[in-house]
């Protein structure tokens, strides 16, 4: 069953860092390999300097440009004709990312440390494979109800599962950002892949923490579900984690499996996408704190009187 995607994403910097370290991509017909629907992805970066912002986006740029075609394929050494191939596309695929980052954080001094979560659905035959390390999450909401369908590859989210800490108490740990599994942070890497096929109606949320440790699934879910207008749920989950405090980068995507009687409002809404993924990029470049930016406003203002003096002063000296 072929399946058409109505998608809206939204990426802000938070309220308290300088650089937005997370990327998202979204590619959908006719931009992506015509055997495929869809690809969305997030990535949410980590390491010192710009290193968490150059691994997040290697990430969404790489996957970005080797399924707008077929050349995917030659990725992965692994039958077309098996029909677990698109696991085996998703595996591979990050695998490869995976060494890509490693020998850059392992070459260049500056990007020591460097690493990355990512969350990916590539969508083919009416189903969503899902690639997944980190903690960055995928949601399905079907028919009222918002299932996980990723596991944080967290040490806090470890400790509940193995029953050593209770929800309220991860959610108070201060090591609860503390990854055990990351893109690009060792030379091999655990991708975690699941199969799940979508119907009409289906929403699949993927995000990155800065929205799940302020906004809880609840909150997700009833966004999402009440507000038609994906756009418009998407900033509202993004102004909710802001409103809390907004510790981190903040970045929601969701993509809804539209009814044939949606096309045409999907063609339309589905055209927004370029510009906000283009303007996440140059803020993820040029973002600063409105602390930075008050400094650089005195710098000018300072700047210009010394420039005013000089003028006058150079005007005054007798000829």
């Amino acid at each position: 069953m072929a399946i058409n995607l109505i998608v809206a994403a939204h990426s802000d910097l938070g309220k308290m860092r300088e650089r937005n370290e997370d990327s998202y991509c979204v590619l959908l017909p006719p931009q992506i390999s015509p055997e495929l629907e869809g690809l969305i992805v997030v990535a949410d970066g980590m390491g010192g300097h710009q290193a968490g912002e150059i691994a997040s986006a290697q990430v969404t740029d790489t996957l970005e440009q080797i399924f707008s075609s077929p050349v995917y394929r030659q990725w992965v050494d692994y039958s077309p004709e098996r029909e677990d191939y698109y696991v085996a596309v998703v595996k591979e695929v990050l695998e490869r990312i995976n060494d890509r980052l490693y020998a850059m954080a392992t070459s260049q001094p500056q990007l020591a440390g460097m690493g990355t979560t990512v969350t990916m659905a590539l969508l083919a035959g009416g189903c969503a494979y899902l690639g997944h390390v980190g903690d960055s999450r995928a949601y399905l909401l079907r028919n009222g109800k918002l299932e996980q369908l990723t596991q944080d590859h967290s040490w806090v989210a470890e400790q509940v599962r193995d029953g050593v800490l209770n929800l309220q108490e991860a959610a108070a740990d201060k090591r609860k950002n503390v990854l055990t599994r990351a893109l690009g942070t060792d030379l091999v890497v655990r991708v975690d892949r699941s199969v799940h096929p979508l119907q009409a109606g289906d929403s699949l949320v993927l995000c990155t923490d800065g929205l799940t440790n302020l906004v809880s699934d609840a909150e997700i879910q009833a966004t999402v579900q009440t507000d038609h207008n994906l756009e418009r749920a998407c900033e509202a989950l993004v102004n909710l984690a802001n409103q809390r405090g907004g510790g981190d980068n903040i970045t929601v995507l969701v993509a809804r499996v539209a009814s044939d009687k949606e096309k045409p409002q999907a063609t339309r809404q589905n055209a927004a996408i370029t510009q906000p993924l283009r303007l996440r990029r140059e803020q993820r470049t040029v973002g600063m704190s409105w602390q930075q930016r008050a400094l650089w406003w005195s710098l000018g203002f300072l700047m210009g009187i010394l420039a005013t003096l000089g003028l006058a002063l150079v005007w005054l000296q007798p000829r």
